[in-house]
């Protein structure tokens, strides 16, 4: 695929659509996913849960709203090494907000509190 074709999205304007649809299915079967890879897990670094962390050794993620609590803590067991003594989760809803004809949007997500045994840690919290 050249820049051109990178640029505009991968618009080819001869090839018909089944070819289009053949070429995206090899791309999406070369690529390998796993459970740590399908799923959003991202640490969340602020004021607040940085003291939670250095404070109660509790550590704060943003993960996808389709995961439990079970399938967070097989995804810090696996990741981290470290086992969970507690895991608590937090739901926020979509949310659009319009003042005039301005629109703000932040997506629906869910927020996760990872409480770890005293002598564990995770190494990108600590400051």
């Amino acid at each position: 695929m050249s820049l051109w074709d990178k640029i505009w999205g991968g618009k080819i304007w001869g090839k018909k659509k089944k070819e289009k649809e053949e070429e995206k299915k090899e791309e999406i079967r070369e690529i390998p996913v796993s459970l740590e890879s399908k799923y959003l897990f991202i640490p969340y670094i602020s004021e607040k849960s940085l003291k939670l962390a250095r404070e109660e050794n509790v550590y704060t993620f943003l993960v996808d709203p389709k995961l439990n609590k079970n399938q967070i803590k097989q995804i810090i067991k696996s990741n981290f090494k470290v086992n969970p003594l507690s895991i608590r989760t937090i739901n926020y809803p979509k949310r659009i907000r319009g003042v005039f004809r301005i629109k703000s949007k932040r997506p629906k997500f869910k927020k996760a509190l990872i409480k770890l045994k005293e002598g564990e840690s995770l190494p990108f919290f600590e400051t």
